[in-house]
């Protein structure tokens, strides 16, 4: 029996409708799910992208430095790599070797791992580059890096 002034509700129209809400929900986190899948494929492929530039680039770098004529080095105010002094020399090789460290870690998964070796590559060139007689040499490498971070 009912009380004057209550409804009676339908069960099966309640549920019905419970349904109805979490059928939208779980297309909504479905569709979320997705984009974010499709999200970190990008970052991946970025990932990816960068690490492969960065190990050519380190490889280049580290032939024209040490068997080449040492081009960048003096473009950017440095005397030749077999001029420099032993500590520039070893600057200039962790220069150069962390690209092919930033190319392996890249392929180490997704994630902080690539992200790290990304990041430290950046770190060195632009800390590396701080050291030369050219000022533009660290500004152009600033860009460089500001200009990766910014497609990140």
């Amino acid at each position: 029996m009912m009380q004057r002034g209550t409804t009676q509700t339908n069960d099966s129209s309640s549920k019905f409708h419970l349904n109805s809400k979490s059928s939208s929900q779980l297309s909504m986190i479905k569709n979320n799910d997705e984009q974010q899948i499709i999200e970190n494929e990008n970052l991946d492929k970025f990932r990816s992208l960068m690490g492969t530039l960065y190990g050519i680039a380190g490889i280049a770098h580290l032939y024209d430095c040490v068997l080449g004529p040492s081009q960048l080095l003096v473009a950017a105010g440095n005397p030749p790599f077999h001029d420099l002094p032993i500590v520039g020399q070893v600057m200039a090789i962790i220069w150069c070797l962390m690209g092919p460290i930033a190319f392996v870690l890249s392929r180490q998964g997704s994630g902080r791992i690539a992200d790290a070796g990304l990041v430290a590559y950046g770190v060195v060139e632009v800390g590396v580059a701080a050291f030369s007689p050219d000022a533009s040499t660290v500004v152009n490498a600033s860009l460089v890096q500001g200009i990766v971070l910014a497609a990140w």
